[in-house]
């Protein structure tokens, strides 16, 4: 695969090493409601995160909407995950789920994808 001016592509998720070859990036997209209980979620769920193997590769905000109208949220977070399995299995999971209904309960709303991808042609 090239870029648009027709030289290869020198990087991408799995050569720089931000993922697994099998392993599948998680975007949320997180509109925040109660700004006072959110960080209490993010330093009270991080611990089951890295306890899956989950890995917070980015977080920002600030996002404008070049093209589209598909809404953005306040903040958009990019997790690494060995596998798609691996992610739901955390997402699932009994020392996940208080912090989860914690979220739900009004503190964000969120849209997760998981993103499976494939090593591109770098020749």
């Amino acid at each position: 695969m090239t870029k648009p001016d027709g030289s290869p592509l020198q990087k991408n998720v799995y050569t720089a090493g931000l993922i697994e070859p099998d392993g599948i990036l998680v975007t949320i997209q997180v509109q925040i409601l109660q700004p006072e209980k959110l960080q209490a979620y993010v330093e009270g769920h991080a611990p089951s995160l890295a306890q899956y193997g989950g890995r917070l590769i980015y977080i920002g905000g600030d996002q404008e909407t070049v093209e589209g109208d598909l809404p953005v949220g306040d903040i958009i977070a990019i997790h690494a995950w060995s596998s798609r399995e691996r992610f739901l299995e955390w997402y699932n999971s009994d020392e996940y789920r208080p912090w989860k209904e914690y979220r739900q309960n009004g503190v964000t709303k969120a849209t997760i994808t998981l993103s499976a991808g494939f090593p591109l042609d770098q020749s």
